[in-house]
């Protein structure tokens, strides 16, 4: 084996391992915010969906990779494919939605999301976007 072949083996064993690691990371960090790739939920028809936006799902931060979906029985909080492809079901029959609340000096307005023992921290846009929700009063 020559030093060529020994230096294409390195890089394609760094890539290789770079990929399991993402993969792993991204999983535990699903694994930490409660999401699942799969949802197992009668959601109902899709009413509308937010662009991409930043928040906080069961206390892991997600920055510019977080949509919500409405559907007519609640919302998905989707983070990207990339990060891993979790989905977080929320019944609007269980769920309640805070008021703005100033997120600081260096942080945006934020509405929390409580549905049982999840909380989803919804920051700017998508904050704004759960608010218009006909079927939530805010408390």
């Amino acid at each position: 084996m020559g030093p060529l072949e020994i230096v294409l083996l390195a890089i394609l064993g760094g890539v290789a391992f770079s990929i399991g690691l993402w993969l792993l990371v991204t999983g535990l960090l699903r694994m930490m915010a409660r999401m699942s790739k799969r949802l197992n939920a009668d959601t109902g028809m899709l009413l509308r969906e937010s662009p991409w936006g930043s928040g906080s799902v069961n206390g892991v931060r997600a920055r510019g990779c977080l949509r919500v979906a409405e559907y007519e029985r609640g919302w998905i909080v989707r983070i990207s494919k990339i990060f891993g492809d979790g989905k977080l079901w929320l019944p609007k029959s269980g769920a309640s939605i805070s008021q703005p609340q100033d997120g600081g000096f260096f942080s945006p307005k934020y509405r929390t999301m409580v549905c049982g023992e999840d909380r989803v921290r919804l920051f700017g846009s998508l904050a704004d976007f759960v608010a218009e929700s006909p079927s939530v009063e805010a408390r």
